[in-house]
């Protein structure tokens, strides 16, 4: 059978054959891009830590905020993906605040606290105003006694006599990693293991010091009444 390819059979091809190239080069695309959208990793809201920076007098806080996230090494485990900081200096920062606040987005928001005394009322403290003061009143603010609670809460769950028990570690890594695709393998999976016990193990010295902190330092943290003004 005569299969060589010469130059007329090739221009043969192209004249009358052309169409159905184009269509097999676009299935060709439309399957690699349907095997990358379901191989890729899939990253849920917990594997995405928000800041939001608040319109502040202290510019120069963005740019330190962006260097400590992004500094060698990284401040968050290794099921953290993606990290995002939103600056809100526009006039409708209150309103796409408000807007975040309200869809629960968002895992930390940097505000100031410079404080300014409103005319006529220097001497009185109840009128003194701040960016920090209006977000206390007009939104739900979580306490950091809640915050401590809630944290050895969650540790809770896998820990016996103050240590880790690697089976509960182990059951819940591979309950929350069920559709990462990074874990799919066996060998990635006992890898992943040991990650979790890593964070788990960050996280309760992390739990022990902030509890510390809160409980023989209470210098440190902030307190303010909210609605204060009334």
């Amino acid at each position: 059978m005569d299969v060589k390819i010469t130059k007329k059979r090739l221009s043969e091809m192209l004249q009358y054959d052309w169409i159905k190239i184009i269509g097999v080069i676009v299935a060709a695309i439309v399957v690699w891009e349907l095997i990358f959208t379901v191989s890729a990793v899939r990253v849920s809201n917990g594997q995405n830590f928000k800041f939001y920076y608040y319109p502040t007098l202290q510019t120069s806080g963005a740019s330190e905020l962006y260097e400590f996230v992004n500094e060698d090494g990284g401040i968050f485990s290794y099921d953290v993906l993606e990290v995002d900081i939103e600056t809100l200096t526009t006039d409708y920062a209150d309103t796409i605040m408000d807007l975040r606040l309200s869809t629960g987005e968002g895992d930390i928001l940097m505000i100031d606290n410079v404080v300014t005394e409103t005319e006529g009322h220097e001497e009185d403290a109840m009128y003194d105003h701040s960016n920090f003061y209006e977000m206390v009143d007009g939104h739900q603010m979580y306490a950091f006694d809640d915050l401590l609670s809630d944290a050895q809460a969650y540790l809770g769950q896998f820990m016996e006599g103050g240590a880790l028990v690697p089976s509960a570690v182990e059951e819940h890594f591979n309950e929350r990693m069920r559709g990462d695709n990074r874990f799919r393998k066996e060998e990635n999976r006992a890898e992943g293991v040991v990650w979790e016990t890593e964070r788990l193990e960050q996280l309760k010295t992390d739990v022990e010091k902030f509890g510390y902190l809160l409980e023989n330092h209470p210098g440190l943290f902030y307190e303010y009444a909210k609605y204060r003004y009334t």
